[in-house]
């Protein structure tokens, strides 16, 4: 059986942090404590040969923001970058194969079980769930990190005022570039902006702010 662990890193500032973390002390889970320079045994302050705070906790359960996950990516892909050419070029193959059939609905089980089996281990092998929220998650960045990773990356939308989450993906959908449906019992409203001249009537798509 595996024990649910959640490992946080953000500050407690950060709305979706105290979230996570309120929660996990609702549900008893265990909540270990990390740096985002301590994070991967690649991080910037973790000494060569040394193990990352995620590889030491094996975490299961893990909310970021987009800056950090683009350095997860970053750090896979210039590790592979380093094996050679060919490696290089097979990475990318696999990655762009398993992205399409990902975003149609399936799965690669013997893919997952051997190299993207390896690459699991940037954050320690166990995630089950990764959430991002705080800005804008690159289309690009979420499709390959939840194809390296073998891990739903959810991606959600919400204010400090709005106690961090009035929007998310749900964890079956494949589309990347959006932060989903309003939660329930959570009703928002598009309003127009004159100052950016955002408007709620603009094409091809409605414009203007959330309220």
């Amino acid at each position: 059986m595996v024990t649910t662990q959640y490992i946080g890193f953000l500050p407690l500032a950060h709305v979706l942090e105290l979230l996570a973390e309120t929660s996990c002390l609702m549900y008893g889970i265990k909540i270990g404590y990390s740096s985002s320079l301590t994070l991967t045994s690649k991080s910037s302050k973790v000494k060569a040969g040394c193990k990352g705070d995620a590889n030491v906790l094996q975490p299961t359960l893990m909310c970021s923001v987009p800056l950090i996950i683009e350095r997860i990516y970053k750090s896979v892909v210039d590790t592979m970058n380093r094996q050679g050419w060919f490696v290089e070029e097979l990475f990318h193959y696999l990655v762009s194969y398993k992205t399409k059939w990902q975003d149609r609905g399936f799965d690669t089980p013997l893919l997952n079980k051997t190299l993207f089996r390896k690459i699991r281990y940037f954050l320690g092998g166990r995630v089950r769930l990764l959430l991002s929220g705080g800005a804008p998650l690159a289309e690009d960045t979420h499709s390959l990190c939840r194809s390296c990773l073998s891990t739903p990356l959810i991606q959600g939308y919400g204010l400090t005022e709005t106690t961090a989450c009035a929007t998310t993906v749900s964890q079956r959908d494949r589309i990347t570039g959006r932060v989903g449906a309003p939660l329930m019992n959570v009703a928002i409203k598009l309003v127009n902006w004159e100052e950016g001249n955002y408007r709620v009537k603009d094409k091809p798509y409605p414009r203007g702010e959330v309220s």
